[in-house]
């Protein structure tokens, strides 16, 4: 099941790059589309801190970050998840 889970992280990494590809080469990003990116980004995080009984980051799943910081939060929370789910 490990490998499983690896499995989906890696993909989840495969397509939020994707998004972030669509976002930097969009003229006008839709603020609504940026906010539930983020959200999902922001969630995965949390949830993590949560398991891991660490202080959580965000306060809220509902803010804008630019386009760098996301593409720095969805580098570093799948950097994450996968050594959590290795080492378990």
């Amino acid at each position: 099941m490990r490998k499983d889970f690896l499995n989906l992280f890696k993909y989840n990494n495969w397509a939020n790059e994707r998004v972030l590809e669509s976002f930097k080469t969009t003229e006008k990003i839709n603020e609504k589309t940026q906010l539930l990116f983020l959200h999902i980004l922001i969630s995965q995080t949390i949830w993590l801190e949560r398991i891991l009984a660490k202080a959580q980051t965000f306060k809220t799943t509902m803010q804008l970050l630019s386009i760098d910081e996301c593409t720095k939060l969805s580098k570093q929370s799948t950097k994450d998840w996968i050594i959590f789910i290795e080492e378990s």
